[in-house]
């Protein structure tokens, strides 16, 4: 049996990892409150300890606003803790997988491959890229996979993201305001996880793979769908990120095309309205 060793299992990503690896794997997931991956001696001292065949970083600083006060903080979390994993799973020969984001990119293209140049637009993205670049340039036995827009986790201590806060809203009878020039494909964490999990079991070949749920929509669109499917009465209006007060720049089109899953072979992710009613069929019982 194999041993996955997953950083990061209270948030979304690391909750559903755990689900879809199950039994099938000698699972050991750690949380913050048992390993800080900004300290180097406990991160290596736990993968020396555990020696996985897999270490899986499903840990982020994402917080786009804070970041660009917080920088020292996204830079620890995203970039030098991604190094001390990357170094502590080489020296025991594990495959590292890494997760980074569609903030790598500027948004100025239509749809964005594994092959094009990175250029961040805020502290967020920075920090995101400068941890791709250390897993590039320690490893040579690593999936980086690039995501978007993720939802899901319905259990765990992670907050609650997009979905459940234009659910909470509408409930309580707000009206929701929500941009409608951000362009991204919403990603649904059990089906990322789900991916993860092939890649790892058909020992794809090394390197950068764009793992999205298929389709794109703005965030309002999204919001509309979300309740649409929920059946929720709230008025929902579209407006600009200018509008809505965001003090950061973030990529206007930050859809990722799923290129090298397609010419590995792997079959396409489901669409994000399939993968939106799945969640909400399992969290809320719809």
């Amino acid at each position: 049996m194999k041993k996955v060793l997953i950083f990061g299992k209270d948030g979304q990503l690391g909750y559903d990892l755990t689900r879809v690896l199950g039994q099938d794997y000698h699972q050991v997931a750690l949380n913050r409150e048992v390993l800080d991956v900004t300290d180097a001696y406990e991160v290596n001292e736990v993968i020396q300890k555990e020696k996985p065949d897999f270490a899986i970083n499903a840990t982020a600083y994402n917080k786009v606003e804070a970041a660009e006060q917080e920088k020292e903080l996204a830079l620890a979390v995203n970039k030098t803790a991604v190094g001390y994993m990357a170094k502590a799973a080489k020296k025991v020969n594990a495959i590292f997988v890494h997760v980074s984001t569609d903030y790598i990119f500027d948004g100025q293209k239509e749809f964005f491959t594994e092959d094009d140049i990175p250029k961040p637009l805020n502290v967020y993205g920075s920090s995101k890229l400068a941890g791709e670049e250390l897993v590039k340039g320690i490893s040579s036995k690593y999936y980086l996979i690039r995501t978007s827009s993720v939802f899901g986790g319905k259990g765990g201590k992670q907050k609650k993201n997009f979905v459940d806060i234009m659910i909470s809203k509408a409930q309580a009878g707000e009206t929701l305001k929500v941009v409608d020039d951000q362009i991204m494909s919403p990603t649904y964490s059990y089906d990322l996880a789900g991916k993860i999990r092939e890649l790892i079991e058909k020992s794809a070949p090394f390197g950068i793979y764009h793992i999205t749920n298929q389709g794109s929509c703005s965030w309002y669109e999204f919001a509309v769908k979300i309740l649409e499917l929920m059946d929720l009465k709230a008025e929902v209006i579209p407006i600009s990120t200018q509008a809505s007060g965001a003090k950061v720049n973030r990529p206007k089109n930050s859809i990722l095309k799923n290129l090298a899953l397609e010419k590995q072979g792997f079959a396409p992710m489901p669409l994000w309205q399939d993968a939106l009613e799945r969640y909400l069929k399992e969290k809320y019982q719809i």
